[in-house]
């Protein structure tokens, strides 16, 4: 950064004038100023008495990406301030800096109770990450994002979820607040419950109950996630596989996906299950046009995994490339060789970053940018974005 405008930005950044100290902290950030001297001025200006200068300085933290422990410190004080939009975006900081902001833990905790749902959703993705690394405090964030299973913003309440999912021990018992969580109105809440009880691996006859009655739920999402987690802690039955093979007839394409993806990673077992379940019966002719027609779908099934088997991996692999806490991908549609990928970032650097990355991407020859806007989506404000991309011949 030329000499000129770094004393420039430091000059501004200790104006009379709130709005030239909240612009230079915005150009800081922007900028990418990692001066020692920046830094001093933007731990300074998180003292500011304007609340917009304060929430500025914030992000320009977040930006630089800062591993000091006096930034992290800072930003988890910050976290306690009077102005909403300071601790969004002290929150928000401290999600991005990842795991050099474990010194934080105790800040994100304390406002997990915070009335702003945009804080509660940063304070539990970055708990996510941090508290493993402080495992003095697990049991605290444990039972900190307990609380946050029935937070009324359903965006915070998804993302506890799947937080409460990683973080909880196998041993820890079923908890109430989750049992609550499944039967809530919301069917994307619903599906993130039980993908958590799935993904906790609970064992005992609650957690049986639970998934066997989310069998006749009726989001197709969620009686496959159940049949699913039932299946992988091997429990195979007519009942089971049928659930699987009835969402292959689903309108959802999302729904049908995770169908085959669930039925692959049976596989034949579950033709197996049909047999043994035949064989405790005896009724042979009563089981067998069961087994037939699950076979033949099994073989249609594989027949159009053969087909597609590139497209699908395609689709896998520009799944990796996306930042789970930078971009949320809403849809993606594929025409012939054009493909248009739609979905919100954190931020537009974010959403920039992510166009960057795709233009990398072997099988596509270009991307175009359609549409760019900020939206608030469960109280948190993110960046919608349209891309148009050009295939390369032959993908």
């Amino acid at each position: 950064l030329p000499e000129s405008v770094r004393l420039a930005v430091g000059a501004a950044l200790r104006a009379k004038e709130p709005r030239t100290r909240m612009g230079a902290a915005a150009a800081a950030g922007a900028l990418q100023c990692r001066h020692p001297g920046f830094s001093r001025c933007l731990l300074k200006a998180l003292k500011d008495s304007e609340p917009d200068v304060r929430a500025e300085a914030a992000r320009a933290l977040a930006e630089l990406s800062l591993p000091e422990r006096a930034v992290v410190l800072a930003l988890g004080r910050a976290l306690k301030d009077t102005a909403p939009c300071v601790r969004q975006q002290a929150a928000r900081a401290l999600d991005i800096l990842g795991s050099v902001a474990a010194p934080a833990v105790p800040y994100l905790v304390a406002v997990l109770k915070d009335p702003d749902p945009t804080v509660r959703f940063h304070a539990v993705e970055a708990l996510e990450i941090l508290a493993p690394r402080q495992p003095v405090m697990l049991p605290a964030v444990v039972l900190a994002l307990s609380n946050r299973l029935i937070d009324p913003d359903v965006t915070v309440q998804t993302r506890a979820l799947s937080a409460f999912s990683r973080l909880v021990p196998r041993a820890f018992p079923l908890n109430p607040n989750l049992r609550t969580a499944i039967e809530n109105p919301d069917a994307e809440v619903r599906l993130a419950a039980i993908e958590a009880v799935a993904e906790m691996r609970h064992e005992g006859l609650q957690t049986h109950e639970v998934l066997r009655r989310a069998l006749q739920d009726s989001s197709g999402s969620v009686r496959v996630a159940a049949a699913f987690a039932l299946a992988r802690r091997g429990e195979m039955g007519t009942e089971i596989v049928n659930t699987l093979v009835a969402a292959l007839r689903e309108p959802s394409a999302r729904v049908q996906i995770a169908a085959i993806q669930a039925l692959r990673s049976i596989g034949r077992e579950a033709v197996s299950a049909l047999k043994a379940l035949e064989a405790k019966v005896g009724d042979l002719d009563k089981y067998k046009s069961q087994i037939a027609e699950f076979e033949l779908k099994l073989g249609v099934i594989g027949t159009l995994e053969e087909n597609r088997v590139y497209p699908v991996k395609m689709f896998d692999d520009l799944a990796m490339l996306v930042p789970s806490n930078e971009i949320w991908v809403v849809k993606i549609e594929q025409s012939g060789e054009s493909l248009k990928i739609e979905g919100v970032g954190r931020d537009n650097i974010a959403a920039a970053n992510f166009m960057k990355t795709i233009e990398n991407f072997a099988p596509i020859k270009s991307v175009d940018l359609i549409s760019s806007k900020k939206v608030e989506i469960g109280g948190v404000t993110l960046q919608q974005f349209i891309f148009a991309c050009k295939m390369k011949k032959g993908f």
